[in-house]
């Protein structure tokens, strides 16, 4: 029997690993924590000198230690009391279910083989909701007395026996290309089953189910990376109070991501199959208020209302289905305006004889066919090409999941099409709208910023065509559907005028823009001017448009034109729809200022900056009611706006200060006059952005030396059975040589 109180304690009292941690960046780990498990209540089994413990409680966490090793439980008390106790994983001394998380870091590795199913069953046990790990899956070649060695797939699947699953945000924390190479030290994230589902649903059952459904929370391998990987992509596009179907869930595993992965108000899973959908339920409908499932044909969803749903995924459903215009059909009915579908496809899967050798694919797709099927029913947005490996189609591929652009998608390999794809809302009745992602204050009637059923003629064009983060991404959809509100909507209507400003943007940034639509697009902001609605809307977008107009202004180089157009913007008054809106009317100052100083006009700039100054100091004291709704239930989005506001004013304040000296140090003063903390953001992102590329090289530098150690490591095993010990010593130091490079290699590619 090992002795392991007293390898850990003798490891502690050696005088170099005082105060020393296994991690090397513990608030990375951190943050890894609890990204994926959250706060509460945190037990840290083999926490060695507290590291992790101390880190935790820092960040508002009611972190515990527990350890073997007594020295260094006298160690981490002497630092923060009564956090630590002494104890062993085989035989935690804490209540069932006592922690939210449970966290381990290169420990289960040092114990013997036989010891970790005792060791698994007490993570179990006292866990409540999940346990976090970090070992070793190689020797790092020193008797550091590590005595159980295996790679990711062999430990994924003790912790499956012990009752575990994977946990739901597993790929927000290692994404699916990441997993394609074994580092030597990895991380695991499970969520604990209850004991009555494990036991109602082993692993033995589940894998006789496997043809037709399988749990990929409970499964290993690439596959099964690929599936939870489809299910993260989709939590991207899931917008705050979402209702979200999913369109034959199989087992359901697929609406605990969604549910755990996004801001959605409720996941629906569909499903024919009553054993699928009893498991579903007992899994992942516990004590949820966010996932239901439900038994109904995916091509007759009549238990939905029309134009109920936000958000529908179904992924490898269209080849089983046989009509799939009424499959497509019936989505279409459910979705509101601007919702979104996600699908995915194999990728011509035929073999040999041309035929696809699933018997329960009734179809076989390829970009183009997938294309033009869906393109027939929505607008497409966004397409991935996904590759697993392993399999009929590019079974030497590795992990890939990459968007594509939609026009060159076919040139791409793939063995499955993903396509996201939106509901068309330029034509939508506005009778069935409901506001869903915002609060709703619209019993207050000065209140405007999301008042978009009282002010725009069809408010489902919002979440479709103007608010960023949740409008189409297609830039040539996006432009398509704003040139057809512009042209058949109400000319005086928030809609047109949210049209013109997206219309303008695009030219605006668009390289090698013809002068004649310039000329055009300015065109309509004037025109919209004289016809625009008096309502706050429209008022909104009589001011964006201005303040965009003076930006085309200077792209034609008419300086003149530009600096009037900024002084008219500054002129108009944001509060008629909101303080935010200042952050167009204070940056057209900005600019006109800066206009003016450039022409040598400084008391004309410094009176601009002024100006700046004071229509910020004048919509901060303005009543909040339509910059966050209330403090009780704010609107997310006023907060970072207002502090946005006070940033751009800022630039104003800093050009007031360097003015005197604008005509003798006029680099220094232009940088003065440009200093805000969103700049200095922007550029340190770009800088993070450069090293993120260098580690990108470095990484794929390190697959290929990892690739050239495994050949040569084969080619020095065959060496060491052929010839001598003496030949093959100088190999083995060789051998560790290069081991040692790789892992220098990467601790610096992952920081």
């Amino acid at each position: 029997m090992n002795d392991y109180a007293r390898t850990h304690s003798d490891y502690w009292s050696r005088p170099e690993n005082c105060g020393k941690s296994s991690i090397n960046d513990v608030e990375d780990v951190v943050q890894r924590i609890l990204t994926s498990c959250g706060g509460g209540k945190i037990l840290d089994v083999g926490c060695g000198m507290g590291h992790l413990v101390r880190a935790l409680l820092c960040k508002c966490v009611d972190a515990n230690g527990m350890d073997v090793a007594q020295n260094a439980v006298d160690y981490c008390n002497s630092v923060v009391p009564s956090r630590f106790v002494t104890g062993s994983i085989l035989n935690i001394s804490y209540p069932e279910s006592y922690f939210d998380t449970v966290v381990t870091t290169n420990i289960l590795e040092y114990l013997s083989e036989s010891d970790i199913p005792k060791a698994l069953a007490e993570l179990h046990r006292v866990a409540r909701r999940y346990v976090y790990v970090l070992l070793s899956t190689s020797s790092d070649q020193e008797p550091t007395g590590q005595l159980t060695l295996h790679d990711r797939e062999w430990w994924e699947k003790r912790f499956f026996l012990a009752g575990f699953r994977k946990h739901p945000r597993i790929q927000k924390i290692l994404p699916y290309e990441s997993l394609e190479q074994e580092p030597l030290h990895i991380t695991l994230i499970f969520e604990k089953l209850p004991c009555e589902v494990n036991d109602k649903y082993p692993l033995e059952l589940l894998n006789s189910q496997r043809q037709l459904h399988m749990d990929m929370l409970r499964d290993t391998g690439r596959r099964s990376d690929a599936h939870i990987a489809r299910y993260d992509l989709a939590c991207r596009f899931v917008r705050p109070g979402d209702i979200v179907l999913d369109l034959a869930c199989g087992l359901g595993y697929g609406c605990a991501i969604l549910a755990l992965g996004s801001p959605a108000m409720r996941v629906i899973g569909v499903d024919t199959s009553p054993f699928a959908l009893r498991y579903a339920r007992d899994n992942f409908a516990i004590n949820s208020l966010v996932v239901e499932f439900h038994e109904s044909d995916a091509i007759d969803l009549s238990f939905l209302p029309d134009e109920s749903v936000d958000y529908v995924v179904s992924f490898e459903t269209l080849e089983h289905v046989s009509d799939t215009e009424a499959f497509l059909s019936e989505i279409k009915r459910v979705l509101k305006p601007s919702g979104r579908i996600m699908v995915s496809v194999p990728n011509d899967w035929t073999d040999e004889t041309g035929k696809d050798p699933n018997p329960h694919h009734l179809h076989v797709y390829t970009w183009s066919s997938m294309h033009e099927e869906i393109a027939g029913y929505f607008r497409v947005e966004k397409a991935f090409a996904q590759i697993a490996g392993g399999a009929l189609k590019l079974a030497e591929g590795k992990r890939v999941l990459k968007e594509v652009t939609v026009s060159s998608s076919q040139d791409e390999q793939a063995e499955w099409w993903l396509m996201l794809a939106m509901k068309d809302p330029v034509t939508a009745d506005r009778s069935q709208y409901r506001e869903t992602s915002f609060p709703n204050y619209s019993s207050q009637h000065a209140y405007n910023i999301t008042a978009f059923g009282r002010d725009y003629d069809n408010p489902w064009l919002v979440k479709g065509m103007v608010s960023i983060g949740m409008r189409m991404t297609s830039d040539v959809e996006l432009q398509s559907m704003a040139e057809e509100v512009l042209n058949t909507g109400r000319p005086g209507s928030a809609d047109v005028g949210a049209a013109i400003c997206v219309i303008a943007y695009r030219v605006l940034h668009r390289e090698g823009a013809k002068i004649e639509q310039i000329y055009s697009i300015l065109e309509s902001i004037r025109r919209y001017h004289s016809q625009a609605d008096d309502n706050p809307n429209a008022w909104r977008w009589r001011i964006s448009n201005q303040y965009v107009a003076a930006h085309l202004f200077l792209k034609m180089g008419d300086r003149e034109k530009a600096r009037m157009a900024f002084q008219l913007c500054g002129e108009m008054d944001s509060l008629k729809f909101s303080p935010l809106l200042a952050t167009k009317t204070v940056d057209a100052w900005f600019y006109a200022g800066l206009l003016a100083a450039g022409d040598n006009h400084i008391d004309e700039a410094r009176g601009c900056w002024v100006k700046a100054l004071r229509e910020a100091e004048r919509v901060v004291h303005s009543d909040w009611l339509n910059v966050w709704g209330s403090a009780e239930q704010p609107a997310s989005f006023g907060l970072p706006e207002m502090s946005q506001l006070l940033d751009l004013s800022s630039r104003a304040g800093y050009a007031l200060l360097a003015i005197d000296d604008w005509s003798h140090r006029p680099g220094w003063s232009w940088d003065q006059a440009h200093w805000c903390t969103a700049r200095n953001l922007e550029s340190w992102r770009s800088m993070a952005d450069s090293r993120m590329v260098w580690i990108e090289y470095l990484k794929q530098q390190l697959a290929l030396h990892a690739q050239w150690l495994s050949e040569r490591d084969q080619q020095i095993q065959f060496l060491l059975n052929t010839i001598s010990w003496k030949i093959t010593k100088p190999l083995r130091y060789i051998s560790l040589l290069f081991r040692k490079i790789i892992a220098a290699i990467t601790k610096y590619a992952n920081p």
